[in-house]
């Protein structure tokens, strides 16, 4: 038996998840505040940079990423794309999937 990504993701999480699947569009960035909640990143297709503090990690294709602690940190297509969000997404984040 082969279990979904939000299968996964929920699997994982003992307390409180919040799934989202979101297609993105050619130029997105978004900064997110700590919560203490463990956050899972995966790229399905295309990939990515994950800022955490210092340290910059790239996510591939076929890639998860698990952040344990829920650290504030940022997301983004390239580490050149600037921040220029003020709504709950960027224009090219797009929900894709169901939300809770």
């Amino acid at each position: 038996m082969t279990l979904s990504l939000d299968e996964l993701a929920r699997a994982l999480i003992v307390r409180d998840t919040d799934v989202m699947r979101l297609d993105l569009g050619d130029r997105w960035a978004k900064r997110l505040p700590a919560q203490p909640m463990a956050r899972i990143y995966a790229a399905t297709q295309g990939g990515g940079f994950i800022q955490l503090g210092e340290q910059r990690l790239t996510m591939e294709p076929g890639e998860l990423l698990f952040l344990p602690r829920g650290e504030a940190h940022s997301v983004r297509d390239r580490p050149t794309t600037p921040f220029g969000c003020s709504e709950a997404f960027c224009n090219a984040m797009r929900a894709t999937g169901p939300h809770g």
